[in-house]
């Protein structure tokens, strides 16, 4: 007979607590576990042995937020004269909305702004290119 195992302390995060009550038609073992946001929840063994479940479902945002920003992302680009320091926030233009990034021109006038804040789009579009482009 396999000897059952315990999923004791930490996975991801969650904290096994202890057995919880078996679930669905077949009565699958379950473990009760409480999440760092402070849920406690019973999951079923086999989700949490495997590796499926790494938290009551909060961090599934979190991570897919995560990803998009990481993807996304346009720091330490270069477009043209205009050098991408750092995501500024987001501008809403109708119903849409954009993202805006805070760039450093290196186009070398003297009356030159330095920094200037431009949409993502123009960015990528090869639209701007310059601080000299873009509007007060």
């Amino acid at each position: 007979m396999k000897e059952k195992k315990d999923p004791a302390g930490r996975i991801g995060f969650l904290t096994v607590v202890g057995p919880g009550e078996p679930q669905g038609e077949r009565r699958r073992p379950t473990w009760t576990c409480r999440c760092v946001c402070g849920t406690v929840k019973d999951i079923r063994e086999d989700v949490l042995m495997g590796g499926r479940a790494k938290s009551c479902g909060c961090a599934s945002s979190r991570l897919k937020r995560s990803k998009m920003e990481k993807r996304y992302s346009l720091v330490n680009r270069k477009f043209g004269h205009l050098w991408v320091v750092w995501r500024s926030g987001s501008i809403r233009l109708g119903e849409s909305s954009h993202s805006l990034w805070t760039c450093k021109c290196s186009c070398g006038r003297p009356d030159c702004r330095k920094t200037v804040d431009v949409r993502g789009g123009m960015l990528t579009s090869d639209k701007i290119t310059s601080c000299e482009q873009v509007q007060a």
